[in-house]
């Protein structure tokens, strides 16, 4: 359980985590739709790839080369999404008082 919270720490993991919420992505669609340049990011984008690996929320397919969420990242991708939902009302709400 730990691997995964570290996996979440870091914007850029939510964000490949986000844009594999849509669909499966080959590595350089998936790199240049977190808006990174992959000829300067590429090291970092590998690393937190690894971790998102080693916490089992990302996978690779093995005969068409991209990326996808495992039943484990979807599960957590929508309960981050609902925990900032659930936060953005609890906000809201204190405004209001």
């Amino acid at each position: 359980m730990s691997k995964v919270f570290k996996a979440l720490g870091h914007p850029t993991r939510t964000r490949i985590l986000e844009a594999l919420g849509q669909y499966p992505k080959t590595y350089s669609n998936l790199v240049r739709d977190i808006g990174l340049d992959p000829q300067v990011y590429a090291g970092t984008f590998n690393h937190h790839l690894k971790v998102l690996m080693e916490a089992s929320l990302v996978e690779k397919s093995k005969n068409r080369s991209e990326y996808r969420l495992t039943s484990i990242g979807k599960t957590v991708l929508d309960f981050a999404g609902k925990t900032t939902d659930l936060y953005i009302k609890k906000e809201r709400e204190v405004d209001t008082q």
